[in-house]
């Protein structure tokens, strides 16, 4: 847990960043050394950010998600400090933080198992062979699994050490599994 709102809001802004970069980087990996092997629907899953991954090029609207979810940190952080409330309170704030800081490190870690897939299908191209094309409902399905196993596997990090923090960690890839299921029907 972080105490400190700068370091927090901090470390939140650099996953973001850091998922959006590595979504690109992910993007041209998979275009040069397994687009022959895997067509698929969209590489990006976010709705919002499909096209211009696609395109090669960046978006204001991630800038402009990363200074709102700073915000509503900030926001959260500060309403705390002055006015006193059983739902708003430093536990809701410290399981926000865990919650944001697993989400987005799961995200990464999943870009970060893609480029090194990727960089083991460049040096042996023999290991996979004919041609799949998957569906971005299959993709988004396939995501919601992880995401689970992820969020289970927390969870019982959760149970062994039991604070808002670990409840809040856990959390992250269950929003994501959500998110997911959302996109699925859109």
């Amino acid at each position: 847990m972080f105490m400190n709102i700068h370091v927090a809001v901090g470390i939140v802004a650099a996953l973001m960043l850091l998922d959006y970069f590595l979504t690109f980087k992910g993007y041209q990996s998979y275009k040069k050394h397994y687009a022959k092997y895997v067509e698929i629907e969209a590489y990006e899953l976010n709705p919002t950010f499909k096209k211009s991954i696609k395109e090669g090029k960046y978006s204001a609207k991630h800038g402009a998600s990363v200074i709102f979810v700073a915000l509503i940190l900030y926001a959260l952080y500060y309403y705390i400090q002055i006015v006193s409330s059983p739902i708003f309170n430093i536990a809701m704030l410290i399981m926000a933080q865990g919650m944001l800081v697993s989400a987005f490190l799961y995200v990464n870690v999943r870009h970060i198992r893609n480029l090194l897939i990727f960089s083991s299908i460049k040096r042996d191209d023999k290991m996979l062979e004919g041609k799949l094309r998957q569906s971005n409902t299959f993709s988004l399905k396939a995501s919601c699994i992880d995401a689970l196993g992820m969020f289970l596997m927390l969870f019982f990090v959760f149970l062994f050490f039991p604070n808002v923090f670990t409840l809040g960690f856990a959390s992250g890839p269950l929003i994501i599994l959500l998110v997911h299921l959302r996109w699925m029907f859109l």
